[in-house]
């Protein structure tokens, strides 16, 4: 899920099939101008991130996970509610921040709200 215009979409899912990654279902906001993405509402991205995992449901299909994918989003303090939906969120944010505490030896677990990926250390 990303705010991001077809083509962007369409060149980010590329580059996850390159690496082997599926892209089963996704969602894009089409957004033209970068100002704008932070000022989408974590309503919104929340209704993005269940249509992706209902909509993989009623496909019949299965997923690993879903990814929020934009810096400018506001999801990382959505995560776990959206985690609720029973599949991980793998938010840009949170992933890159993830990591850096990971690097610096901080214990992880200490981290409460921003998603399971923060609970396995």
């Amino acid at each position: 899920m990303t705010p991001y215009t077809t083509d962007v979409q369409e060149a980010i899912m590329k580059n996850y099939a390159g690496i082997g990654v599926e892209v089963v279902e996704e969602r894009h906001l089409s957004i033209e101008r970068n100002g704008e993405i932070a000022g989408v509402s974590e309503k919104v991205l929340g209704r993005l991130v269940e249509e992706v995992i209902f909509g993989v449901k009623e496909k019949g299909k299965e997923i690993d996970a879903v990814t929020t994918f934009c810096t400018n989003l506001n999801a990382a303090g959505s995560v776990d509610a959206w985690e609720s939906w029973e599949k991980p969120i793998l938010d840009t944010v949170a992933v890159v921040i993830w990591d850096m505490l990971r690097e610096y030896g901080v214990d992880l677990k200490e981290v409460k709200g921003w998603g399971t990926l923060f609970s396995k250390g």
